[in-house]
């Protein structure tokens, strides 16, 4: 009767080329996977201030433990170079929403002084009916111009 495993496939060619005990000697010597003296952990301030209680400034990824690998081999990189430049784009969103805003500003600084300066150069000619007139027309005239600017925009 034939097993399902054959043990002629189960053993390895060469058992003494993957079986490597450890000697004496290898265990004395710091392993090769160690980190660099500047990469160990050194304790600052603020970390020591959080262990008794206390909290000063920030939180902040520098003062964490290096994040490594199942194996503890390499340093895994918690940002990416898309997170620098998702950053950068909000920047300039921001800065371009500003600008947009400061223009709508602007434009509404406008048009209230052309209604204003309007509305005086009619009520010096019929002042009562001309004035009642324009105080509703500029209000409206006004409204409409700041919806047109902000639907504009965005």
């Amino acid at each position: 009767m034939e097993s399902f495993f054959p043990l002629s496939n189960t053993v390895p060619a060469q058992p003494d080329a993957l079986i490597q005990p450890k000697s004496a000697v290898d265990a004395a010597e710091p392993s090769s996977f160690e980190a660099p003296p500047s990469r160990q952990e050194k304790p600052s301030s603020v970390t020591e201030a959080k262990t008794h209680g206390r909290k000063r400034g920030r939180k902040s990824t520098k003062n964490f433990p290096k994040q490594t690998d199942l194996t503890g081999n390499e340093p895994i990189s918690l940002s990416t170079d898309d997170d620098v430049e998702t950053d950068e784009k909000i920047c300039t969103h921001d800065l371009n929403e500003k600008k947009l805003l400061n223009d709508v500003v602007e434009t509404l600084d406008r048009v209230y002084d052309l209604s204003k300066n309007q509305m005086d150069n009619e009520a010096n000619q019929n002042e009562p009916a001309a004035r009642k007139r324009l105080r509703s027309m500029s209000t409206e005239r006004l409204l409409k111009h700041t919806i047109d600017c902000v639907s504009f925009f965005y």
